[in-house]
This record gives C-alpha cells, structure tokens and sequence, in this order.
C-alpha cells in the first residue's frame, strides 16, 4: 500500500455529490430561493462533460456563505451530513480509508466540494486532512469567495502537490482515489491510482491505463 491515500469525496466514498446536492438542502431550509435547484442541475451537467465555467459556479454556489458566521454554517452542515450524506456512505469506502488508517497511512480526502461541506464527512471517516477547495474567513465570517485554487481536474494536482511537499512525499507515494473524467489529470500523475464506480471517461483511462477499478458498495 502506498503511504499517501488520497481519496475523492463524491461518488467515491460517498455515492452522490454532495456539492450538488447542497442546494435542494439549502432550497428546502430556506437559504437559498427556488430556482437554485434547476441551476445546479445545469452547473452539475457541465462538470460531469468537463466543461464546467468555474468562476460563474463558484459564485453561485457559495451564495448561501456569503457574510454567514463560521459557526452557523457549521451548524448547517451537521445537519447537512445527517439528513443527507450519512445515508449515502459506502461502506467498502469506510473499510478502505479504516485500513489506510489502520496502515498509518497518511490520509487525506481531496474534493472539489468546499471545505466546509467536507468536515462533517471527514470527522466522521476520521480525516483529518481535507485538501481541495478552501473558503476564505474574515473576521469570523465566510466571504463567499475562494482561498487558494478550486480544486477540480488540474486544479486537484496543485492541491495533492502541496500537501505532498508539506509533508515530505511525493505524488509518486500516493495513492489516489476517483469517479469521474474530472479525476483523470490527478490520477495520471501518482504512483497508483484506482477508478472507484467510474463515469464512462474515467474507465476508459483506467482500462487504457491499467488502473485499478474498483466496485464500491
């Protein structure tokens, strides 16, 4: 087993996009107005065919953070995780980051879903290290806006080199862990790579690249 296991959120450990489905949550709660929804859905469509316009969907999708306190979005986000993600949790996933844990692997799960979605799901794999897509704070608060870079196709190698150099690896000791044609560029780059319930871009590099494949439950 390589000593860095570096595993994708969405539709790998758990089997939906929990970015995506932020916002039926925060229609149903109130934070955000009705049409969100069917916005998402067209957002959600462009990242899956990779020809997604970052700089229109992260204002859209960090709406609902703009201006909020870091610890009333925190409150959102447990119930977020509860009602919503808990139930979508592999379990083939949690035997593989427990085994990556029990390893002494250095672990760390790389999303481009933004940090305060992912903390709940990463306590709860017991994750510390949540790599990716960061919001900025001011003064206690979320701006709304990116801290660093968003964390999507090649944006993830930036993300996975960084935290490699922080910690003395390399991207050629890792491990990495994806779903999607989005993860290709990540996975081309590491010592090992494994195409968990992949899209049909991601199978093809996978078949073509002699990866892993792997059938989460």
């Amino acid at each position: 087993m390589k000593k860095v296991q570096i595993f994708d959120l969405d539709n790998t450990l758990i089997n939906l996009d929990s970015d995506y489905r932020w916002k039926f949550f925060a229609v149903e709660k109130g934070f955000a107005p009705p049409d969100a929804v069917a916005r998402a859905e067209e957002f959600y469509n462009d990242y899956k065919a990779g020809k997604l316009d970052i700089d229109k969907f992260i204002d859209f999708q960090f709406a609902e953070f703009r201006n909020r306190r870091v610890e009333e979005v925190a409150g959102w986000m447990d119930e977020y995780f509860q009602s919503c993600i808990l139930p979508g949790v592999r379990q083939d996933a949690v035997k593989a980051v427990r085994k990556a844990l029990e390893q002494n692997c250095l672990t760390a799960i790389l999303s481009s879903t933004c940090d305060a979605i992912v903390r709940p799901a990463a306590e709860y794999f017991g994750v510390k290290n949540i790599i990716g897509t960061r919001l900025e704070q001011k003064d206690g608060r979320y701006t709304g806006k990116l801290a660093g870079v968003y964390a999507v196709g090649q944006g993830k190698i930036a993300a996975a080199e960084n935290f490699c150099t922080a910690n003395s690896a390399a991207l050629s000791d890792v491990c990495a862990y994806g779903d999607s044609v989005n993860d290709i560029f990540l996975l081309e780059k590491c010592g090992e790579a494994a195409a968990v319930n992949p899209d049909a871009g991601l199978r093809a590099a996978a078949e073509k690249n002699c990866w892993q494949i792997l059938n989460w439950k």
